[in-house]
C-alpha cells in the first residue's frame, strides 16, 4: 500500500540519512567519543550509533506497510485511500526524523551553543504529536480491509468500529505528545514510549473484544 512516489521519497530520505551517519562517524577520531556540541563530548558512548536509528526506522516502517499490503484483502478503490494515508504518515515522519538526525549532526560539528538539544526534542515531540493527530483524524474515514490472518480479521461493521477507536486513540496520543513537548521539562522519551506502548496494547484489547462480540453474534 505504498505508491511509487512515496517509495522513492522515503527511500531517498533513508539513503540520505544513512550516508550522513556514515560520513559523520567517519570524521570522528574515535567513534566511541561523540561530540554533542558546545565543546562537550560523550566519552565511551555508543551515541554515535544513534545516527543509524532514523534510516532503520524508515526501513522498518516501509516493511511494516508492505506486510500490511500483503495481508490486506480489498478492492482497488478501497486500497487507494490507504495508499494516501500511508503517504502522509511515511513522508511526514521521514521528514521529521531526517530533520532530527541532521540537527544532531549539526550540533556535533559545532563548538557553540546552537540548536539546544532539549528545545529540539520539544519541537520534534510536538511535531510528532501533530502528525499523529492528523493521521488519527483521517483513520476513521478509511475503508476497512479484510485480512488474510483470521486472528486479525473482522467483518466490515466491526472493522469500521475498530478504525474509529484507533483514530480516536491516535488523536489522544498525539495530544499527549503535544502537551508533553510544550509544557513538561523532563522524561519526554519515557512519556512517549509508555504512551505508545499503552495505546498499542489497548488497541489489541479492543480488537479482542470485537472478535468476541462477533463470535457471540452481538
Amino acid at each position: 500500500m505504498i505508491d511509487r512516489k512515496t517509495l522513492w521519497i522515503t527511500s531517498a530520505l533513508a539513503a540520505i540519512m544513512l550516508a550522513a551517519a556514515v560520513w559523520r562517524i567517519a570524521l570522528l577520531p574515535d567513534w566511541m567519543e561523540f561530540p554533542v556540541g558546545n565543546g562537550r563530548t560523550l566519552h565511551h558512548s555508543y551515541f554515535a550509533l544513534f545516527l543509524f536509528v532514523p534510516p532503520l526506522w524508515m526501513a522498518f516502517f516501509l516493511g511494516v506497510v508492505e506486510i500490511r499490503r500483503w495481508m490486506a484483502r480489498g478492492a482497488a478503490e478501497n486500497i487507494r485511500p490507504w495508499k494516501k494515508w500511508h503517504s502522509l504518515v511515511l513522508i511526514s515522519g521521514g521528514v521529521l526524523v531526517t530533520a532530527m538526525q541532521f540537527s544532531i549532526i549539526a550540533r556535533s560539528l559545532s563548538t557553540g551553543d546552537i540548536l539546544n538539544p532539549f528545545a529540539m526534542t520539544r519541537i520534534f515531540t510536538v511535531a510528532t504529536g501533530l502528525l499523529m493527530i492528523a493521521a488519527g483524524n483521517r483513520l476513521p474515514k478509511l475503508p476497512w480491509l479484510a485480512s488474510r490472518l483470521t486472528i486479525l480479521d473482522l467483518p466490515s461493521a466491526k472493522g469500521a468500529e475498530l478504525l474509529r477507536f484507533q483514530g480516536w486513540l491516535n488523536v489522544c496520543v498525539g495530544v499527549v505528545f503535544v502537551l508533553t513537548g510544550a509544557f513538561f521539562a523532563s522524561h519526554l522519551l519515557l512519556v512517549m514510549l509508555s504512551t505508545v506502548t499503552a495505546a498499542l496494547i489497548v488497541v489489541q484489547i479492543r480488537r479482542a473484544q470485537l472478535k468476541r462480540e462477533q463470535s457471540s453474534g452481538l
